[in-house]
């Protein structure tokens, strides 16, 4: 019961500024599925209409039209680069990088099938200690480090994954973990 409530407290109210479920609202078949509160405080929400800012007073919308491949976001993470704070972004056509200080995004970078992914819809990502990044999909994981892209599949880690699209990942203690749907994987 208690998971209930903390899942729906972010559409309600937040620092007691103007209530996100009523701005929400005003969008016909709005769906959340990612948020990232920055070190700024700003809140970031993944939609199904685009990347959506709240710094506390001011709402932002970020699009295709605006700096995103797709306004589909699927995935929300953050990385602490060498220039600089970034968000990476997973949608239904590619990820999206953008780099942001404390008055928004300042650029953006994205990749597709073309750039290396297994599959365009990037369900989850994350990133490690060593700021390599992982996009995980229905065909598999993408390992991204130094510029490069190389696959993490079913048919080279049967024993650290099932033969199912990888629905979210983890990264703790030199390991990612892997939701996928009918099991549970770990990767070292």
């Amino acid at each position: 019961m208690l998971a209930v409530v903390l899942a729906t407290l972010p559409l309600w109210a937040m620092d007691g500024g103007p209530v996100i479920k009523n701005h929400l609202q005003e969008e016909n078949g709005f769906v959340v599925r990612a948020v990232h509160v920055d070190e700024f405080g700003v809140k970031w929400f993944g939609t199904s209409k685009g990347l959506l800012r709240y710094d506390g007073a001011v709402w932002h919308y970020y699009t295709s039209d605006e700096h995103l491949i797709n306004n589909e976001i699927l995935a929300l993470e953050f990385e602490q680069s060498a220039s600089g704070p970034e968000l990476w972004i997973g949608t239904i056509q590619g990820v999206s990088v953008v780099a942001y200080d404390v008055d928004g995004v300042t650029a953006a970078t994205s990749y597709t099938i073309q750039d290396g992914l297994l599959n365009d819809s990037v369900n989850a990502i994350t990133v490690d200690t060593r700021n390599n990044k992982f996009f995980g999909s229905r065909d598999g994981i993408i390992y991204f480090h130094s510029g490069t892209m190389d696959t993490i599949r079913y048919a080279d880690y049967v024993s650290s994954m099932v033969n199912q699209a990888i629905n979210d990942l983890a990264h703790r203690s030199d390991s990612i973990y892997i939701a996928q749907t009918g099991g549970i994987g770990r990767l070292l």
